[in-house]
């Protein structure tokens, strides 16, 4: 299966969720709706997020970030079209939008992999970048900016050091949602 056609399947079941929230969702108040938007279209994207999203590009993203917006005027019983401020419904309901999303399983994953390595104990002069535990910006020209470790080294110069030095996962986890989102 291609990426292409996988993201068109995951964005017609976003869309078709948004659809049972609209209709199913009529005799609901907001909170019960926006349960039904985690459970039908959030679970997607975090279920997804890890391989599928982390190498998508920004226009798909943002594709998916519209199919996710019609969840959002359901959760509110807005109309399918006309102007509302997504951004500040979605920050006043706690919905993290895709990209927030993408980063958040990319830098769980980065701290999973590298968390115990020897990144702090590098030879050499000492910088700030260095001393922030960062790696080298790795090449990311061509098909190299889509390698995994690649995409993980970049996303763990992201994350800031406090966090780079925990060493339980879930508390990790924790502090990584909470810079997010």
């Amino acid at each position: 299966m291609k990426w292409t056609s996988h993201l068109a399947t995951l964005n017609n079941k976003i869309r078709s969720a948004a659809g049972r929230i609209r209709h199913d969702g009529r005799h609901l108040n907001t909170s019960d709706k926006r349960m039904l938007y985690m459970g039908w279209i959030q679970s997607l994207l975090f279920f997804n997020s890890p391989v599928v999203l982390s190498t998508s590009s920004k226009s798909d993203i943002a594709e998916l970030q519209t199919s996710c917006n019609a969840g959002i005027r359901a959760v509110i019983g807005l109309p399918k079209y006309g102007y509302a401020d997504i951004t500040t419904i979605r920050a006043k309901l706690n919905i993290p939008s895709v990209e927030s999303i993408v980063e958040y399983s990319l830098q769980v994953a980065a701290w999973k992999k590298f968390a115990n390595s020897s990144v702090f104990e590098y030879f050499g002069p000492s910088t700030r970048s260095r001393s922030n535990g960062n790696f080298p910006h790795p090449d990311q020209k061509g098909q190299r900016a889509m390698i995994t470790d690649t995409i993980l080294k970049l996303a763990w110069n992201r994350i800031p050091l406090p966090i780079k030095l925990e060493t339980k996962l879930k508390t990790a986890k924790r502090e990584i949602k909470k810079f997010l989102f």
